[in-house]
């Protein structure tokens, strides 16, 4: 919250200049980052600080010396005012070039979430109507394949769909799944999986991830609160299309 007596000390103009005691300095700086307004006023102060700058560091267009005429003076003031409306414009231009610099991140970041959509929207295109589809029942077992549980490779390279059977699998409000080998290492992962109905949640995987072999399709709930759980194990076989 902004306190008026702040800017009735002239305290972000002080800090700017570092004309603050320490133990004042470190009371405001313990304030500002939590104060919108504070930090508008230091923003400004720098840009002003930092266009008065620029404009000193060029060569004075006029310099009165003591005794000269009255309108003297006033060409001094004229030269003072121009100084001044030049300051202003240096900091426009600067609040300017910070606006449009935010702008393109902003676009940037845009175009970024656009790519990673439209990435996902042509992976989903290219599965094909006739990809095959295999079910999966729910593992009791830790480490032994399920026989029940059998897949057969295709003989190209296309998308394989598995339908995991969620008799047995808690209602989460998402799931995150991984497919490990027979030796334990991790070949897949996906994360923010749905049901596609009541009673499947489905896994799309490239065939050429897999050789043949048995396989553990690990599958962890993901909490309302965040964290994941361990909700179940989908171990089955790939054999190649004969």
């Amino acid at each position: 919250m902004h306190d008026p007596h702040i800017s009735e000390q002239n305290l972000a103009a002080r800090y700017i200049v570092g004309d603050l005691p320490d133990e004042e300095r470190a009371a405001f700086e313990e304030h500002f980052v939590d104060c919108p307004v504070c930090l508008a006023e230091i923003e400004a102060t720098r840009d002003f600080r930092d266009g008065l700058s620029d404009v000193s560091a060029a060569p004075a267009f006029f310099q009165p010396a003591p005794g000269q005429p009255w309108h003297t003076y006033l060409a001094w003031a004229a030269c003072a005012i121009i100084t001044v409306i030049t300051v202003w414009y240096s900091v426009q231009a600067r609040r300017s070039e910070r606006t449009w610099k935010d702008l393109y991140a902003n676009e940037r970041k845009a175009r970024e979430a656009l790519g990673v959509e439209l990435a996902r929207t042509e992976q989903q295109t290219d599965m094909s109507v006739d990809a095959p589809i295999f079910t999966l029942a729910l593992s009791r077992g830790v480490n032994t394949p399920d026989n029940a549980n059998q897949i057969v490779l295709p003989s190209t390279p296309q998308w394989l769909i598995l339908s995991l059977d969620r008799a047995g699998l808690p209602d989460m409000p998402a799931y995150h799944a991984r497919l490990e080998d027979a030796a334990g290492r991790v070949i897949w992962t996906g994360g923010d999986l749905h049901p596609t109905s009541s009673d499947a949640l489905g896994v799309s995987l490239r065939s050429e991830l897999l050789d043949a072999g048995n396989y553990v399709l690990v599958v962890d709930g993901v909490q309302s609160s965040g964290p994941t759980v361990p909700v179940g194990r989908y171990s089955f076989r790939a054999a190649q299309k004969k």
